[in-house]
């Protein structure tokens, strides 16, 4: 059961591509931002709000309040940190 709070998902942080990451499915897009932030020692954090996840293929980024439960992100699903 505990498994199915978590989803695997595959990031694409700048330079860093394919980057695996088990998430919890009721993390906001802000709070994978800020996790991302924390992870990354060498993306500057200063402006958080500045930054946006994508889905792969498309322009518009993914609303920062709602989870990814909330936006039916899937397992084969690629996310793009701008």
């Amino acid at each position: 059961m505990a498994s199915e709070e978590y989803i695997d998902v595959k990031l694409n942080i700048f330079e860093y591509t394919g980057q695996r990451a088990r998430v919890k499915k009721n993390l906001t897009i802000r709070a994978l931002i800020y996790e991302i932030l924390k992870e990354f020692d060498d993306i500057p954090d200063d402006a958080p709000e500045k930054y946006a996840i994508y889905l792969k293929g498309t322009q518009q980024p993914l609303e920062d309040v709602k989870s990814l439960t909330d936006l039916d992100i899937q397992p084969q699903d690629e996310l793009i940190f701008d």
